[in-house]
């Protein structure tokens, strides 16, 4: 294995150490939550060049993104569109930040300020692009309440008519 392969390799183990980590401390605050089986990034894993600051890739790459699945009184589950595709609020969190924080940072463009998180539905790793490098990353999926649903944007779905193009959506429904 050349330099730069080992370089990204141990980059790649100590990011999955970080998953592993957060994965447990999210289990100490919130209890046992299924694992969903780990979901590789959209194209091929290859030996690619580790990045080339490595302190500048700490600061910046995640280890952990949240995705909302925002219900209103009735149930009904929140959706935006993303091209062509229905998708959940969500994104990176930021290292220090709590699970609430983020999951709250991340619903509030949607759905605005009064919000409530419920659960911690399942948690599963991923894989994101950086410098053309695959690396680990742990994705938590929670539950959050709105409590206006009218001021929410976005399209309103009862859970047993999510579109098919949200990749979660069994999983959804299971969860809630």
């Amino acid at each position: 294995m050349s330099a730069t392969g080992e370089t990204t390799t141990r980059t790649r183990t100590m990011l999955l150490a970080r998953v592993r980590g957060r994965r447990d401390a999210l289990t100490e605050e919130w209890g046992e939550r299924p694992e969903r089986p780990p979901q590789p990034a959209a194209r091929d894993v290859a030996e690619r060049p580790a990045p080339a600051d490595a302190a500048a890739f700490d600061e910046r790459a995640y280890q952990w993104r949240v995705d909302v699945v925002l219900t209103d009184d009735a149930g009904r589950v929140l959706l935006h569109r993303d091209g062509d595709s229905w998708t959940l609020p969500g994104g990176a969190g930021e290292r220090a930040e709590t699970l609430d924080a983020a999951a709250i940072r991340h619903a509030a463009p949607t759905a605005g300020d009064d919000l409530a998180l419920r659960d911690l539905l399942w948690t599963q790793v991923v894989e994101f692009d950086y410098d053309s490098v695959t690396y680990p990353a742990l994705r938590a999926v929670v539950h959050v309440e709105i409590a206006d649903s009218e001021r929410a944007q976005g399209e309103w779905f009862a859970p047993e008519d999510l579109p098919a193009s949200l990749p979660d959506r069994e999983a959804i429904r299971e969860s809630l």
